[in-house]
């Protein structure tokens, strides 16, 4: 350590000499008679020390041949010419330490901790973009985002300055004839631009594009490969605030605004991120849930929340995040969630205990839990853990090193999500009904007893090449770019991991409910995909309700299953299964489950089986009910006199049409609601979720769901509310239906409202 960062980080070799001003590491075994297995290690840096680390590491950065935007994209037409990108991810890491720096001497008095020498580096050499916005496509003759301005401010300005002719901004090292390309594709037609290109190029090759003109496919000459999401918010959040530092930098030199360029060029950022942050509210981010790109696009908004001194523009960045938390909130359950999701796709391996793509194995408990986060890239648990505490189903508690690792870049922000979202996250007091409407689906049941969480179908790639501005598909198309499908899940609430069960003998004897295996699942129909797989068809859920086909329980549940001597009902008490008896967080609850078997044997399998054969001939539904008003006979026997006379069960494990079941719901109260279902609904026809009607009201076809909406017949309005028209209202109903209405609805001023009459305020 000294020898690499200097005299300040020389290292105690006594650390038990109690010394509180030095650099020192400790590490305690764990006991040998205990159940928990891991070490302690202590290590304590100084300010001094960690600051010449910072210096030293900060200071060896380069770009070198790194480019902002994707990698692999093929340059010049040549397929082993490719671009090596993703630097705009390091800008935006390096934006925020340049901007945390300047806020620590800013907000404090206190002198900046970094050198002005490094300070300068950061934002000169590596924050390498140029003033004006960048394009959201590259054209194939291209070699993607090409950007790489290093100048000072001053220079920063000048340049600025003069860009009104567009070719004088062209890089040099595109040469003559890439502006001349340039000058045919804005004043000429494709066909007018070919010929003209033909007129000048050598015999041989004037002749070939003789004949691409006649075969009429000149305009693949002029494709355009989109630039991704999580890269576009990256590249113009770091621009912007590139842009508002320079400015602040000129008129702090100058002591009056001497940068017209500078700003007029910040006019046209700021124009492109209120408009792309309508088009996520009204439309969801187009890479919904992705993992880990959707992680990427919050900290990338999230660094304009922090450091935007433009309030249309943090607050947009604000109310976003707000937005996705929101969802998450209403998707988790004791920090754990399985999100239908696009990019990438052989997560769904991983997440059903195959192999991941970077982990070995899915057995110990930092793998059980990268199922779920850091391993297929779930950002948004990692953030879930920092801002809402959701540590129950944590091996012992403890918070794995790849989580800390996702949280850390958001443990800086000043920004922190409106107090009614957290608490939607940890009370599931209030049972909740959530319907999502983007390119696919999502839906989810939410109460004491347990969240159940829908949205498996397959949905199209996310991005295309553009041929003529038209979106064409073919070979080029990534399965990864595919929207995948997870099955239908049941997570109830359970004994954290190295808990004492109530009636277990034992300390450790829960195990931690972090895979897929551990939950009720309806596997749905699988689908190959590029030699991954996915579940589709898996839409059927109302309040505390699931149907489906192809039916897996974990052995735990099995084991406490009292199935009916009478009729195709199994029962469920969790007071008598260990690891779900009743506690102080743990609530109590049944449920009631029909099963319907084809000619598979035995009529489910649990989900540790290993063969091959995943998915037995089944079909049915489950209902649970919270905190029970009666005992567990009584509840038996009214949920099978309701239900007496169920309806079709064969077609529901066949393909034959017509497999409708009507159920009467559980009321100790009432008769209940009537549900008309059917588990093979979204086979044969994809816009029914299986739900067909409730009280003798058709639901409506799955086109017809708004981005985010609820059901009419659910007594608790849904937590997220929108029509799609930018105005999405976040309501908690255990708060008394607490409400802020996060209003995009004018693009260039979003802002906020504690109710639909209420005046529209920024922060």
């Amino acid at each position: 350590m000294s020898d690499t960062f200097g005299r300040a980080c020389e290292f105690d070799l006594d650390p038990k000499d109690g010394k509180t001003d030095v650099n020192r590491i400790e590490v305690d075994a764990p006991a040998s008679n205990s159940a928990n297995p891991f070490a302690t290690v202590t290590s304590q840096i100084t300010a001094a020390c960690l600051k010449a680390e910072l210096e030293f590491v900060l200071s060896q950065v380069s770009q070198g041949d790194f480019q902002p935007g994707s990698s692999d994209i093929p340059c010049h037409l040549n397929p082993f010419d490719k671009t090596k990108g993703d630097w705009d991810m390091r800008m935006r890491t390096l934006v925020r330490i340049l901007l945390l720096d300047k806020a620590q001497s800013g907000d404090t008095g206190a002198e900046p901790i970094l050198s002005t020498a490094t300070s300068a580096h950061i934002q000169n050499d590596l924050l390498s973009l140029e003033t004006s916005v960048g394009t959201d496509t590259y054209s194939i003759f291209g070699c993607g985002d090409t950007e790489r301005d290093t100048d000072n401010s001053q220079d920063r300005e000048a340049s600025a300055s003069s860009e009104g002719d567009f070719l004088d901004s062209v890089s040099d090292a595109s040469g003559w004839f890439l502006k001349f390309l340039i000058e045919l594709y804005f004043f000429l037609t494709p066909e007018g631009a070919i010929t003209a290109v033909a007129s000048v190029l050598p015999s041989p090759l004037s002749a070939a594009v003789a004949v691409l003109n006649a075969l009429g496919i000149t305009e693949v000459l002029l494709a355009q490969v989109p630039e991704t999401e999580n890269h576009r918010l990256a590249i113009e959040s770091t621009r912007f605030l590139k842009n508002q530092v320079v400015i602040q930098d000129l008129h702090s030199t100058a002591h009056f605004v001497t940068a017209p360029g500078v700003i007029a060029a910040q006019q046209g950022v700021k124009s492109w991120l209120l408009d792309r942050f309508q088009q996520i509210a009204k439309n969801e981010f187009i890479e919904y849930n992705a993992r880990p790109y959707h992680d990427i696009s919050l900290s990338a908004l999230r660094n304009l929340a922090d450091f935007a001194t433009d309030a249309d523009v943090r607050n947009g960045a604000q109310m976003l995040i707000e937005f996705s938390a929101a969802k998450f909130a209403v998707g988790s359950n004791s920090g754990r969630r399985l999100a239908p999701f696009r990019r990438h796709f052989y997560v769904v391996n991983c997440i059903d205990g195959q192999s991941c793509a970077d982990d070995a194995s899915n057995n110990t408990p930092i793998e059980i839990f990268r199922s779920f986060d850091t391993g297929s890239g779930d950002g948004e648990v990692a953030l879930g853990l920092l801002f809402n505490g959701q540590t129950q189903q944590l091996p012992f508690g403890s918070i794995p090193v790849e989580a800390v690792g996702e949280a850390l870049y958001a443990a800086t922000t000043h920004f922190l999500p409106n107090s009614l979202i957290t608490d939607l996250a940890i009370r599931k007091d209030a049972p909740s009904y959530q319907r999502i409407h983007h390119d696919g689906y999502e839906i989810y049941s939410n109460s004491p007893g347990a969240l159940i969480s829908a949205g498996g179908i397959e949905t199209d790639h996310a991005y295309h090449l553009l041929v003529a501005g038209i979106p064409v598909s073919g070979p080029w198309d990534q399965t990864q770019d595919i929207g995948a499908g997870v099955p239908t899940t049941v997570m109830f609430p359970s004994d954290p991991i190295g808990s004492t069960d109530n009636g277990a003998t034992t300390p450790g004897a829960s195990t931690s409910k972090m895979t897929l295996d551990a939950f009720i699942t309806f596997r749905g129909n699988r689908k190959t995909e590029g030699g991954t797989e996915n579940f589709a068809d898996n839409l059927c859920v109302w309040q505390n309700f699931a149907c489906g086909v192809n039916l897996r329980i974990p052995d735990d549940i099995v084991n406490c299953l009292a199935p009916s001597t009478t009729s195709l009902f199994f029962f469920f008490d969790s007071a008598a299964c260990p690891g779900y008896r009743p506690t102080s967080v743990v609530p109590h609850f049944y449920f009631a489950l029909f099963l319907i078997c084809g000619n598979a044997s035995p009529c489910f399998t649990s989900s540790s089986d290993p063969s091959d054969e995943k998915f037995p001939n089944n079909a049915g539904f489950l209902e649970i009910v919270d905190n029970p008003p009666v005992s567990f006979d009584q509840f038996k026997a009214m949920v099978e006199s309701n239900n007496s006379n169920i309806g079709k069960v064969i077609p529901c494990v066949s393909d034959l049409p017509g497999c409708s079941l009507r159920y009467r719901t559980f009321s100790s109260s009432g008769p209940g609601h009537l549900l008309v279902v059917d588990p093979r609904a979204h086979q044969n026809d994809s816009d029914k979720s299986g739900i067909l009607s409730v009280d003798g009201v058709d639901e409506k076809d799955l086109d017809e769901v708004n981005l985010a909406e609820g059901d009419s017949s659910v007594a608790n309005p849904a937590p997220i509310t929108s029509q799609g028209d930018g105005v999405i209202a976040i309501t908690n109903a255990r708060l008394g239906g607490k409400e802020i209405i996060l209003n995009f609805s004018h693009g260039n001023h979003p802002c906020r409202q504690t109710g639909p009459g209420a005046l529209c305020t920024q922060q």
